[in-house]
């Protein structure tokens, strides 16, 4: 049955394929239909269902399928792959695209955007301006690294969550001080160090 499916599917594969590239790929279609090659010594016969057999065969048993049953099976093999996605279980509508073009823009919806995709804007002199009166924070960052290592202190990335909220507050707050952030944590307490996200979110905010 693997041979009759993996010949049927590559009469399916070599209409795509460049003719130049035919013999290289069909060498490589058949060590994955034939990992191990033409030995079939200490090998398990393993299981004649998978999870998708009776999607694509339906009732018919391993040993029943012939050549032209196997060609019907590739088919709908590549149909469900370029087409129409089938459901796994039947008896509802097949997707409106194939399961390589619907896992491709899944794919694409969930990494980063390149670069040169994203819009930029020139900083103005009141951009900078605005940054140089907020203060240096890496200047603050080191300040406050010091002091931990002079008490003797681990110095951890708190220190510099820290510094980084508060140079937040002052470049977009003006004050320094968030309002969503309660007053026992604007105080320096070593709680209000740690400054995850959740210190610049609102009350029943997402």
């Amino acid at each position: 049955l693997r041979d009759m499916l993996g010949q049927a599917a590559w009469e399916l594969l070599k209409e795509r394929l460049p003719p130049d590239r035919a013999d290289e790929l069909r060498k490589l279609w058949w060590r994955r239909i034939h990992p191990y090659g033409d030995t079939n010594d200490n090998q398990s016969p393993g299981r004649g269902k998978g999870r998708w057999y009776a999607r694509f065969a339906g009732g018919a048993e391993p040993g029943d399928i012939g050549i032209q049953q196997a060609a019907e099976i590739a088919r709908r093999i590549g149909n469900h792959l370029h087409r129409q996605e089938c459901r796994i279980a039947g008896g509802r509508r097949d997707k409106r695209k194939g399961r390589i073009a619907s896992r491709a823009e899944s794919i694409a919806g969930n990494v980063a955007a390149p670069l040169d995709r994203l819009p930029r804007r020139a900083w103005t002199s009141a951009d900078r301006g605005r940054y140089a009166e907020a203060g240096n924070v890496a200047a603050e960052i080191h300040l406050a690294a010091k002091e931990r290592e002079t008490d003797r202190r681990r110095v951890n990335p708190d220190v510099a969550a820290a510094a980084l909220f508060a140079h937040y507050g002052r470049l977009f707050r003006g004050d320094g001080e968030h309002p969503w952030v309660s007053p026992r944590r604007r105080n320096g307490s070593r709680a209000s160090s740690r400054c995850t996200l959740r210190c610049a979110r609102p009350a029943g905010g997402s």
